[in-house]
């Protein structure tokens, strides 16, 4: 296999800049096949912006299948730094938020897992705050429509939501977002999954003062709160991360603590 991609590869690649897009489609389905075999993966990267540039345009521009394909691919290519800000800085995390609120359910998830490779650094974090990616996909949370029909994108979204809400000025820009009220709508969802999500994501903003004022005026927030403690088993907690030590704080306690 690697050594049918260091030949394929880069006739693949030179055949994107002149083919339709129907041709382009069929092209990209060929590429993200290699890109899922692990040997082959550094032939792909070798290619550089030269085959990411068409991958996005195909995210701009393809079909459910051609995205759903372009986002395989972008996977394998989006796990280095030089790539990921390429990305962000060519419009990618905008066509990966369209496609997460409107693709297909294989798309939505192949999107989602490329914006958490992207956000593990920190050169793209201002791309996601300009296009506002965590309202965005706190609120297609919150819609139940992409947990009715991929389950396993909730988790991935949650991973998201953590590494860009991570910092004390970013739970308050959150918080103030608007977020809140779609995080207690996910509390009584119908999938656990989003019960732990929104509950997860929850205990993150909530280190923040202003945002368990705005927790409290909500009328369903004690409520759904206390539905998803009972549903899930357990008692949600807060950590707090000190240097090295992390203290559990109950999570009612926070919120009828005056």
């Amino acid at each position: 296999m690697i050594s049918v991609a260091q030949g394929v590869v880069p006739v693949l690649v030179r055949l994107l800049d002149s083919c339709n897009m129907s041709m382009k489609e069929k092209i990209v389905a060929v590429i993200s096949i290699i890109s899922i075999v692990e040997s082959s993966k550094h032939v792909l990267i070798t290619e550089g912006l030269s085959l990411l540039n068409h991958l996005l345009r195909v995210l701009e521009s393809g079909s459910g299948f051609a995205n759903e394909k372009a986002c395989v691919a972008l996977q394998a290519l989006s796990l280095s730094k030089e790539n990921a800000r390429a990305i962000g800085c060519r419009g990618g995390i905008s066509s990966l938020l369209e496609i997460s609120q409107a693709g297909t359910p294989g798309s939505q998830a192949f999107a989602a897992r490329v914006l958490r490779n992207l956000a593990l650094f920190t050169e793209t974090k201002e791309n996601f705050v300009e296009e506002n990616a965590v309202f965005v996909l706190v609120s297609l949370g919150s819609s139940g429509v992409v947990l009715l029909n991929n389950l396993a994108l909730c988790p991935i979204l949650l991973k998201l939501f953590l590494l860009l809400g991570f910092s004390s000025k970013s739970r308050k820009e959150i918080g103030e977002s608007g977020c809140m009220g779609a995080l207690i709508d996910m509390l009584d969802g119908k999938a656990m999954e989003e019960k732990e999500a929104a509950s997860k994501a929850l205990s993150t903003l909530l280190v923040c003062t202003r945002n368990i004022k705005i927790f409290k005026k909500s009328d369903k927030g004690i409520l759904n709160l206390c539905k998803a403690i009972r549903d899930c088993g357990y008692v949600i907690n807060l950590y707090v991360r000190n240097t090295d030590e992390s203290c559990c704080v109950t999570f009612l306690y926070m919120l009828f603590d005056d």
